[in-house]
């Protein structure tokens, strides 16, 4: 049996890469599960229609946790990632993952909650440092991209999966569903062959050899273990000194400052937020066309197709005019969603409009899962050198759970203090910024990671 699984991974040559990409694709889809639990809980928490239920303020808690708890995973996946590996680390995000989903099981009150999402946001964390950085060592520069594409899009599947259990399902059997993927995760990951560039890091050239057979099916060991022992520098020692003044390089401090901006962009518009409180959104809009959960579970029907024409594109299109339009198509959609707002707080009447937020959100979740959820974390995948890249992506998930945090656990804040046509005004105006800031995004598209490490030097 094994000879005749050994034969099929010869003849198909990509099949290990994707192989590596279904396993982590698991986890994420437990990370688009925890995201998708989100929506229809929080609307059912602040309506008392469970057996306990939350405040407001308690709602914008149990939001924001999850990003908190992000902060937390980035710094320690970044540990996990300098000492273990990216694979070990990605196995480890499961964990925390898994124990989110058992407390939600036994959930007596919302201290149980605040604690699943708290842990729920570790693995969060861990899973952003480690994935771009496991996909990009072991796979293909040719397929790269629609690699993490997919692994990216199994998210809006997961959380699909969370809006419609949400919508008819007792808390506790949702949970119980959800850590299905995760358990699978756990049972079978750790199966695959580290990372041949990790395993070159630390001097075990021979595992780092059968690494390399494994999943590079095409090229020569030999070469290939010389060019990754060239690329990874193994004889330097990581002291704090040493990794300082590596980002203190042009080539590395740019890398740093550009994927930065991309994520706070990214979190300053609320991404999160308006998922997190998609069906919330819907009540204050007063839809009743259909039933809110219905119009969610709709939404994230056609970002599971978006996701998926992404994945194609990215590789076709480039990184950068992915990014672009998905970033505008957001901006569209948070201005549609401040005119209906504006319009309902000037005395229009919500029935004869509520076909805005509707549309709104089909353009939101759209363009979402075309480029923004994939774009950012194939960018991390390349752009940084192997020797400060852990660093690097912990760095950037940080930030990203920084504001993160801020903007989804103000949005309640805000909606008390100004009309929400201003907040979500305020959203689109920070995607135009990114539309913008996209022309100084370098194009990584089918380079090699050291070919990207150039082109930064030249910029």
């Amino acid at each position: 049996m094994l000879r005749g699984i050994e034969n099929i991974l010869t003849k198909h040559t990509k099949l290990p890469y994707w192989i590596a990409a279904i396993e982590v694709g698991l986890l994420s889809l437990g990370i688009g599960l925890i995201s998708g639990w989100t929506s229809p809980y929080v609307a059912q928490l602040s309506q008392e229609g469970l057996p306990f239920s939350a405040s407001l303020d308690e709602c914008s808690w149990i939001v924001s946790l999850l990003s908190l708890g992000r902060i937390f995973g980035a710094i320690l996946g970044a540990i996990g990632v300098a000492t273990l590996g990216s694979k070990k680390t990605a196995f480890l995000a499961g964990i925390p993952q898994l124990i989110g989903w058992l407390l939600l099981t036994v959930a007596k009150s919302v201290s149980w909650i605040y604690l699943s999402r708290f842990l729920s946001g570790i693995s969060f964390g861990f899973f952003f440092v480690c994935f771009p950085l496991y996909v990009g060592e072991v796979s293909d520069p040719k397929i790269r991209g629609a690699l993490v594409a997919f692994i990216m899009n199994c998210q809006p599947i997961g959380t699909l999966i969370g809006n419609t259990m949400g919508a008819y399902l007792p808390m506790w059997q949702s949970a119980v569903i959800s850590m299905l993927p995760t358990l699978i995760f756990l049972g079978s990951f750790f199966l695959l062959p580290e990372s041949p560039h990790y395993l070159a890091k630390k001097g075990n050239y021979d595992e780092a050899k059968n690494s390399i057979k494994w999943y590079h099916r095409k090229v020569d060991p030999i070469l290939e273990l010389e060019d990754i022992k060239q690329f990874v520098n193994t004889k330097i020692p990581l002291s704090f000194k040493y990794i300082i003044d590596e980002f203190s390089k042009p080539k590395n401090r740019k890398a740093l400052i550009i994927a930065n901006l991309l994520f706070a962009f990214m979190q300053i518009s609320g991404l999160y937020t308006i998922t997190f409180y998609m069906e919330v959104i819907l009540r204050e809009a007063q839809v009743n066309i259909m039933e809110p959960k219905t119009i969610v579970i709709m939404v994230n029907c056609i970002g599971i197709v978006a996701g998926w024409f992404g994945m194609y594109a990215i590789d076709k299109c480039g990184r950068r005019i992915l990014l672009g339009v998905s970033s505008g198509g957001i901006c569209l959609s948070l201005i549609i969603l401040s005119v209906d707002c504006a319009l309902i707080h000037y005395g229009f009447e919500p029935k004869s409009i509520q076909w805005l937020p509707i549309i709104s959100l089909f353009i939101f979740q759209s363009f979402i899962c075309i480029g923004i959820i994939s774009v950012p974390c194939t960018i991390i995948s390349e752009i940084f050198s192997p020797d400060i890249k852990g660093y690097a992506s912990s760095i950037t998930s940080v930030t990203s759970g920084i504001f993160s945090f801020i903007s989804s656990k103000t949005y309640q804040d805000f909606l008390n203090v100004v009309p929400a046509e201003y907040v979500y005004g305020f959203y689109a105006l920070t995607m135009f910024l990114q539309v913008t800031y996209c022309f100084f995004i370098p194009e990584t598209k089918g380079k090699t990671l050291q070919e990207v490490q150039e082109l930064l030097e030249k910029r």
